[in-house]
């Protein structure tokens, strides 16, 4: 959980919106941290993929 915080902290300090209220600030870490965490993720699985496919294709 302190890892969706954070990346959602970073995401609202580096493009500025508007902060969440409390009551939503729980809602927002699950669906904007989540998003940011699969993306992170996808890119992370595409760069082992490629470098995966490059050392076999030889």
């Amino acid at each position: 959980m302190r890892l969706l915080e954070y990346l959602v902290e970073v995401f609202i300090q580096t493009f500025g919106i508007t902060r969440p209220t409390e009551a939503q600030r729980r809602r927002v870490t699950f669906l904007l941290g989540g998003a940011l965490l699969f993306g992170a993720l996808l890119v992370i699985a595409a760069g082992v993929g490629m470098v995966f496919y490059l050392h076999t294709s030889r």
